[in-house]
């Protein structure tokens, strides 16, 4: 049989770029909600990661993943019932004291971004932290990261592609309003370009929202 011909060479798939460290300044304020008095419920959005598993296991928490990243591909564009079921059949029920999401934001459109907020709102309590890294950058990779914790002020972020995609460009303004069950309580520009945001669960999610003021990366 002869063998198959080709009239070009075939380049080998493109490497994904090596994680990277990166200095947080949320990520202690994060930390001190798990170590909370009491049993604390914490909601990962993201996949299972053996390491941040072990990192947690240090505080009195429990950790359930959700592992949106899997709804990420079939979250835009869709209608908003159908992201109501989505999210339902994978969010596990609350209440919960800390939301991970992450990256998490920038994935999943605007429409996505309202309906995943009402679901984290309905199963968290007012006083609940959401944690959640916004990029400033025109565009972003095709998937979002995946985050690591290393220690109480770094994290590490795996690139999931060499690929990339349009940025939507949130800005506080946006998060307020696609997010009206939470209010920005702390705001974190970092050198590399992304924003870290505390946002705190609302007693209601009517009244007036005071905008955090941004505290700039100068480590």
């Amino acid at each position: 049989m002869p063998l198959l011909r080709t009239s070009r060479p075939v380049a080998p798939p493109e490497a994904s770029p090596a994680p990277a460290d990166r200095h947080s300044l949320a990520l202690a304020e994060v930390l001190r909600a798990v170590a909370a008095p009491g049993k604390t419920q914490v909601l990962d959005l993201g996949p299972a990661n053996g390491a941040n598993v072990a990192f947690l296991s240090r505080y009195a928490c429990t950790l359930h993943i959700a592992d949106l990243y899997r709804t990420v591909g079939l979250a835009e564009g869709e209608h908003e019932e159908a992201l109501e079921r989505a999210f339902e059949r994978q969010l596990p029920d609350g209440p919960f004291d800390l939301v991970l999401a992450w990256d998490l934001f920038d994935y999943v459109g605007r429409t996505g971004l309202q309906v995943l907020g009402r679901q984290l709102a309905d199963r968290t309590r007012p006083g609940s932290v959401l944690f959640a890294l916004v990029s400033f950058h025109p565009r972003i990779t095709d998937r979002p990261h995946r985050f690591q914790i290393v220690n109480a002020e770094t994290l590490r972020y795996g690139d999931p592609s060499g690929l990339e995609r349009p940025s939507p460009g949130y800005r506080e303004p946006d998060l307020v309003r696609l997010l009206p069950g939470f209010e920005v309580s702390g705001s974190y520009l970092l050198r590399h370009g992304i924003q870290e945001y505390l946002l705190t669960r609302r007693a209601h999610e009517s009244g007036a929202v005071e905008l955090a003021q941004d505290v700039s990366d100068a480590v």
